[in-house]
């Protein structure tokens, strides 16, 4: 028997109460995972879906959601009944439904209500502007706030469907002329990137650490359309009162206020700065002043001390190079025959100059 329908329930009216549903805290990405199909929270909201697809029903239209989906295993399969088994079946079930009721309001968001059965009308898309992008972005925003411990990893599919559902939503606005998504998450891995083994505590510090970052820029874009509304059309719009008068109260300040900052004009003379400077300024400008001259005294000094130094090294080198150079100079050797009174050489000495003169008068003296 199916319950009593109000009125005006409409497709409309089921697309509405269906996202109630889905915001609810029984979904994989919000769902503990010691929690399973015999939890009483899960059933009452299966209850309350069950429902409202079987009321859709009856107006003539047929969501393809599976409400007759099992969520734990039969006695038959060989899976255990232990409950880390029975989580993990229920996730993966509950998933499945998850997926199909995504759909089915995706579906509606882009083209309407569909036809009922037998009606063959052509589906047309709704407009996508900047209200629809942001109304998508609070639905992705609040679906993924404070997932369980489960699903807070790089590698839960979970997490890559939302991520992926975020950034198609990103390229299908910024596809349009002048719009432009403040946010970083296309270069965010969501782990950390090693080459060795990460334990699984850091793995999981760095996806919460990027999660709250990619948060509050989502924060950000729904808080300053709220302020401000379509970026394009603000862009466009004349300034504001309260934007003028920040204005004029950031407007340079007028000559009279001028004349008593210290700034060079033709009024002002040494005379005047030097009386109306602080000492303090004075006298570390002196310091400055004496310093430099000082310095370069000193340096001028040191330079002047190298070079004679320089000319002084250059000159006992070169008077050590020639005193070595006429040591090294020996006398010319000539060869002196010794002759025999017949006249025949003997032997011959080598002597150097005067001795080989004095050998000579002497061997003449014989002869």
């Amino acid at each position: 028997m199916s319950p009593i329908k109000p009125k005006n329930f409409d497709y409309a009216a089921f697309i509405e109460e269906l996202r109630d549903l889905y915001a609810q805290p029984c979904l994989p990405h919000k769902v503990a995972a010691d929690q399973y199909s015999d939890s009483s929270t899960f059933q009452a909201w299966l209850k309350k879906l069950k429902l409202l697809v079987e009321q859709v029903k009856d107006i003539g239209h047929a969501p393809k959601i599976n409400i007759s989906r099992a969520y734990k295993p039969f006695r038959a399969t060989a899976i255990s009944g232990r409950p880390r088994d029975l989580a993990e079946y229920f996730q993966k079930a509950l998933g499945e439904t998850q997926s199909e009721i995504e759909h089915t309001l995706s579906h509606f968001d882009k083209y309407g209500p569909p036809p009922r059965a037998g009606e063959s009308v052509a589906a047309t898309a709704k407009a996508f502007d900047y209200a629809a992008f942001i109304d998508e972005l609070m639905y992705l925003r609040r679906s993924f706030d404070d997932p369980p411990i489960n699903h807070r990893h790089h590698d839960s599919t979970e997490f890559k469907r939302w991520k992926h559902l975020l950034l198609d939503l990103i390229e299908r606005i910024e596809s349009q002329d002048g719009y432009r998504i403040n946010t970083g998450i296309r270069g965010r891995p969501f782990r950390i990137v090693s080459l060795g083994t990460v334990a699984p505590v850091d793995q999981l510090g760095e996806f919460n650490k990027e999660l709250e970052l990619t948060k509050i820029e989502l924060d950000t874009i729904i808080q300053n359309y709220r302020k401000y509304g379509d970026p394009k059309q603000a862009a466009n719009r004349p300034a504001s009162k309260s934007t003028s008068n920040m204005g004029s109260a950031l407007a340079p300040a007028p000559e009279s206020a001028k004349k008593d900052s210290l700034m060079w004009s033709k009024e002002a003379t040494f005379k005047w700065y030097l009386e109306n400077t602080p000492a303090s300024v004075i006298v570390t400008a002196i310091g400055i002043v004496f310093g430099l001259c000082l310095g370069s005294y000193k340096f001028g000094e040191n330079q002047g001390s190298l070079r004679a130094d320089a000319k002084q090294a250059v000159a006992t080198t070169q008077r050590e190079l020639a005193e070595a150079a006429q040591k090294s100079i020996k006398e010319p050797v000539f060869p002196v025959p010794n002759r025999k009174p017949d006249g025949k050489v003997s032997e011959i000495h080598f002597t150097a100059g005067p001795e080989n003169t004095a050998s000579a008068a002497k061997n003449k003296t014989k002869e």
